[in-house]
Order: C-alpha cells, then structure tokens, then sequence
C-alpha cells in the first residue's frame, strides 16, 4: 500500500471517521500502526492496529480492516468494484441484523477511487486457505450457507 494511502489514515482522520460512526463518542486516536499490506484480485487490504487517547471508550476498536483501491487495476473495473462495495455498506449493511456482514465505520467512492473502514474480524475469520487452492467441500458447504442466509435476507 502506497505511502500516500497510509497517510490519508492517520489518528486525526482516523478519530474524525470514527466520531462520524459513533464508534468513538469521546477521547481521540492518538496512534496508528498499520500491518504489512496485501494485494488481492481488486483490492489492497491493511489491519490497522489503533491507539486512543485515556478517555476513550474502552469498548473502542482496536483494530480495523482497510480495503481500499488496488494500483494498476483497470480503471473502469476498480470504479464498478469499488463503487457498489461503498453502496453496500452505506445503504444495505446497516439494515442487516447485527453480526450479519462487519460492522463499516467509513466507506468511500470518489473519483474513480474507494475505501472501506471495517470491523477486523481476523481473530474469529480466518483466510481459509491460501490462494489459489480451494476450501475443502465443508467449508464450501458453510460459506454457500451463509451465502444462502445473506441472499434471504
């Protein structure tokens, strides 16, 4: 991940995303240590480890999952991507039961580029596998289920 995307997350911007959500109702962020970031099909994703000030909620996020566009995807593509992911979590993830899809703190499209601020569930989500080796038939039977409960919806 670029250097200049890293910068755009600091703890000011990262308190004032995260006041917009009502995740960080008092106190501020005053750290930020991203992890290595990783390049997938359309994306490029980074854990965000988060510091706040002593009077911030206890019950703040310590850790968030950036996604955000990929250098060198065809611009076209990364704007239909990126584009409807930001309409998912801005009109359709808030009306899901909670625990459905993780919790957004700041989704944004403009000009042909996009990023998410997620609720990291990497403790309790784990990658599967490694690409590009398939799930095993259960796991496939337990991502078509949930699949299946998120298209019921």
């Amino acid at each position: 991940m670029g250097d200049a995307l890293l910068d755009r997350f600091s703890a000011d911007f990262l308190t004032e995303r995260l006041r917009a959500s009502d995740a960080l109702p008092r106190g501020r962020v005053v750290a930020v240590d991203p992890s290595p970031s990783r390049e997938t099909l359309v994306s490029t994703v980074a854990a965000l480890g988060v510091e706040y000030s002593p009077d911030a909620p206890a019950a703040s996020p310590a850790r968030l999952f950036l996604k955000a566009s990929r250098s060198g995807l065809d611009p076209d593509l990364q704007s239909i991507i990126g584009e409807r992911e930001v309409a998912f979590y801005r009109r359709a993830a808030p009306l899901m039961p909670a625990g459905s899809v993780p919790r957004c703190y700041d989704a944004e499209f403009a000009s042909g580029r996009f990023h998410l601020l997620l609720e990291d569930l990497s403790e309790t989500h784990p990658i599967i596998t490694p690409w590009p080796l398939p799930p095993t038939d259960l796991e496939c039977e337990r991502i078509i289920d949930a699949w299946a409960a998120f298209h019921a919806f």
